[in-house]
């Protein structure tokens, strides 16, 4: 009778341990402070956290709409709770998606697909709203000029413009080469109408800056329709260069990402990750977008370096280098070491938060990785030197949201924000003391 007893226990250890390990959701291993629907976004929605608020865009229901969408706008939402105390700027005709927020002073300014830039202050009144050439797809961005803040937007079909912050006033315009947006004084409702039919890339994502020309004021570097440099002067609106670096389809690691930018004996360089006949390299490009080094890469999908986040949208083959001393650190994604939860970290597409953490005694990376097992995005922190991955886990569901790491509540703690296709933002808290937030 032991016998049996014995063997059969053995035979249910064997079943036990041949079934997959269930993947806990990531609510069970941070604390959930709280949630609240707000819609979708994107990777390039970036929130404003100030005065004991959260001011966050949304694409509503869904993306690419005009008049059946219904959530899109700003959300004011109180940073201890997550309340939604205010829902704006979601008028019920037009393309009212909202990406990214900056806060210039006592106010805020946001872009739309609405074509248009939006200025409210902090009772969510809208002070002013000027029409754009064409979606304004990433948030707008601040320079300062002769001690001056200027506000500096720029659209998917080729429009950047600088404006005065007070009024909406333009300061100065630039247009690609193959802009096809509104300009001032054409029709608005046969561009409106033309332009919910079609798209572009020219600036789709945020730029890079750096003083290129030493004039004191930081200069614009996009990464222009996902195969070409271009540097716009931050004072005048005027083109520094263009630099193509995909050519008859040569593959690159940059994606839709801005440049990495570093100092080399003083003076601004602008790096690009391409692939050559030989090889992966990094080139680096000075003022006048000339090419004047160039670094030899290991073959990787994804690049993570010390000055910008990430490029690429590889799966498992990652690596890191430092952009000072060009150390390589080479790692792959599917070397993961089993854990209690899951033996595999199947994921791409990764949103690197803008700040890091220092977590288990490393400088780290906070990752959401849009495309995990099980229709679920995964959440990763992962050393930025050893590429050790320290914690992951499953989101709730699928998420292209970049994540936020920040001391959301002002308790002393780290949170993390991030936003899934479920609708919801979640609020968790990482147990990391605030002290061990790394601006970047």
């Amino acid at each position: 009778m032991f016998k049996i007893l014995l063997i059969s226990v053995i035979l249910l250890l064997g079943i036990a341990a041949a079934l997959p390990v269930k993947e806990r959701p990531v609510a069970k291993s941070l604390k959930l402070k709280w949630k609240c629907e707000i819609g979708q976004t994107s990777d390039r929605t970036r929130p404003v956290i100030s005065g004991g608020y959260i001011w966050i865009g949304s694409n509503g229901s869904h993306y690419n709409d005009y008049a059946v969408d219904y959530g899109n706008g700003i959300y004011q939402i109180v940073a201890s709770s997550g309340k939604v105390t205010r829902h704006f700027l979601d008028d019920q005709i037009g393309d009212m998606d909202v990406n990214g927020i900056v806060k210039i002073g006592d106010l805020f300014y946001a872009g739309s697909d609405n074509e248009e830039l939006t200025c409210f202050d902090g009772a969510g009144n809208v002070k002013w709203r000027i029409p754009s050439g064409g979606d304004i797809e990433h948030r707008p961005v601040a320079l300062t000029i002769d001690g001056k803040e200027v506000l500096v937007y720029a659209t998917e079909n080729g429009e950047i413009a600088a404006i005065n912050p007070e009024n909406g006033d333009r300061i100065w315009s630039h247009f690609h080469s193959e802009f096809k947006g509104w300009r001032p004084g054409d029709n608005r409702f046969i561009f409106k109408v033309n332009n919910y039919f079609g798209m572009d890339n020219c600036y789709f994502s945020e730029p890079a800056f750096a003083d290129l020309n030493k004039d004191g004021t930081s200069d614009l570097i996009f990464n222009s329709k996902y195969s070409s440099i271009e540097a716009i002067n931050g004072r005048t609106g005027k083109k520094m260069f263009v630099y193509k670096y995909i050519v008859d389809e040569n593959p690159t690691l940059l994606g839709r990402n801005k440049p990495f930018i570093s100092k080399v004996n003083n003076h601004f360089v602008c790096w690009i990750p391409v692939k050559t006949e030989k090889g992966f390299e990094l080139r680096g490009l000075n003022s006048k977008g000339e090419v004047k080094y160039q670094k030899s890469l290991p073959k990787c999908e994804m690049l993570l370096t010390s000055q910008n986040p990430s490029v690429g949208e590889g799966t498992f083959d990652n690596a890191y280098v430092d952009l000072n001393s060009f150390k390589f650190t080479h790692y792959k994604w599917n070397k993961v070491v089993k854990t209690e939860y899951y033996n595999y970290l199947e994921c791409s597409n990764g949103r690197y938060a803008d700040d890091k953490v220092k977590f288990n005694g490393e400088v780290c990376n906070v990752i959401v990785y849009e495309n995990g097992p099980e229709s679920n995005s995964v959440l990763a922190i992962v050393g930025q030197n050893t590429g050790a991955v320290h914690f992951k886990q499953l989101l709730p569901a699928v998420s292209e949201f970049t994540p936020v790491v920040q001391d959301v509540d002002s308790d002393g703690k780290l949170d993390l924000l991030v936003n899934c296709r479920d609708g919801n933002l979640y609020c968790y808290s990482l147990g990391v003391n605030s002290k061990e937030l790394v601006k970047h």
